[in-house]
């Protein structure tokens, strides 16, 4: 049965290299919608109460795209001019990046924050800090109107009144995180100083330090690729041996990456280890393809019946083998996280593409490359082998000194 299906796949090579070629041009197509970022959403277990009541009230509670910054005094406190001059710097330094929804931006230099004064002639509702004190007098004064603030004293300043804390949230629609993030940084590094420090957190600086280091990970996989086609040419030494599993692997990226696309999942950065994984499991088998195909066409010196032997060989342990990797993948999903659900689903179908994009393609595809002239060196026929004429001595030799109570071992070094 086996054998049929290899036969008819290399008699039939046209054919089904153009039904995967059309497979492969529908998810070219498909790979276009994919995003690459991070949505820390994922990471939630959406089946536990508390995150059941978040997703409810999300829209309540106010949006989770926030920003947050801390700004601390190393000695002293906050009351004093330089300190509260970087609070308003920071402040509209905040409400100046793209982006920002400018009526959620909290701190006690914002407009959203205010003091209120009760007088003989009514109530004054005014900003909380309008202006940064300038005496020593309106100093005092400040201090004492934060610690009688409930909602400002303990919140907004810290106990210790060393610190102030900044919330900026922004518009999902409107936010770029790469801008947001080298805003953040700058506006940190621009208003540290030997006395004051910046801390700054939030989704927005979580996604953001994964696209600051996409370089570095454009670097990692451009390394990796020339590694791998550098050990495939020093294993093969031949054209052969290194385009068509570069190619098995290629194709199966398009394969899982247009399914993502297909499916509208985002390409989460902090799990291309898995995709990774396997493509080296496609590059796998079809080297492994690769090296039985010279094996079968030293013995058979025919390129369309080395690849029928070489595929029926492979197929069945291949397909058992991709078929463990698949099952032990999908049970990637019972865990309760969307992230590890998505992955399971995506990383399900693209080890299971590998059948078509390895199995089946490596050999149709080879069936078109002319032999490399390297195979003999490649496959040694004879490794592992003791000539036949050495053999009749030693089993002379053999016969010649064994006996019933005598154990002989002869190691050959071949």
């Amino acid at each position: 049965m086996i054998r049929k299906i290899a036969e008819w796949m290399i008699r039939r090579r046209y054919l089904v290299l153009g039904i995967l070629g059309v497979i492969s041009i529908f998810f070219i197509w498909e790979i276009g919608k994919i995003k690459i970022e991070s949505r820390f959403t994922d990471l939630l277990p959406k089946n536990h109460p508390f995150i059941k009541i978040y997703n409810k009230y999300i829209d309540q509670v106010g949006d989770p795209l926030k920003i947050f910054l801390m700004l601390k005094v190393k000695e002293g406190d906050i009351y004093n001019r330089q300190t509260l001059e970087k609070v308003k710097q920071i402040t509209d330094a905040l409400d100046a990046i793209p982006g920002v929804n400018h009526n959620q931006i909290y701190s006690i230099g914002s407009r959203k924050i205010k003091k209120i004064t009760v007088t003989p002639y009514g109530i004054i509702n005014e900003n909380f800090m309008d202006e940064v004190p300038k005496t020593q007098k309106d100093m005092g004064q400040f201090k004492e109107t934060v610690r009688n603030a409930g909602g400002v004293y303990g919140v907004w300043v810290s106990p210790f009144e060393n610190a102030v804390l900044f919330t900026a949230a922004f518009i999902p629609e409107l936010v770029d995180y790469n801008v947001v993030f080298n805003k953040i940084r700058e506006l940190s590094k621009s208003e540290s100083d030997a006395n004051h420090v910046i801390y700054a957190t939030g989704e927005p600086m979580l996604v953001g330090w994964v696209y600051h280091y996409q370089k570095e990970m454009a670097w990692i996989f451009m390394v990796t690729f020339f590694a791998l086609a550098s050990l495939l040419y020093f294993y093969f030494r031949n054209a052969v041996g290194v385009v068509v599993p570069i190619l098995s692997g290629l194709l199966g990226a398009i394969w899982g990456l247009g399914f993502c696309g297909l499916l509208g999942y985002n390409l989460e950065p902090l799990t291309l280890v898995i995709p990774l994984l396997i493509v080296a499991r496609g590059l796998s088998h079809a080297v492994q393809i690769t090296e039985r195909y010279f094996e079968c066409y030293e013995e058979r010196g025919d390129v369309k019946a080395a690849c029928v032997e070489a595929a029926t060989s492979i197929l069945p342990p291949g397909f058992l083998g991709i078929l463990a990797d698949v099952i032990g993948i999908f049970l990637i999903a019972v865990a309760p996280l969307p992230l590890m659900q998505k992955t399971a689903i995506l990383c399900g179908f693209w080890a299971c593409s590998l059948f078509f994009t390895s199995l089946i393609f490596t050999p149709v595809i080879i069936s078109f490359f002319t032999p490399p002239k390297n195979i003999s060196d490649i496959v040694d026929m004879n490794k592992g082998k003791i000539p036949e004429a050495k053999f009749a001595d030693y089993r002379k030799f053999i016969n010649a000194v064994a006996s019933k109570d005598r154990e002989i071992i002869i190691l050959v070094k071949n």
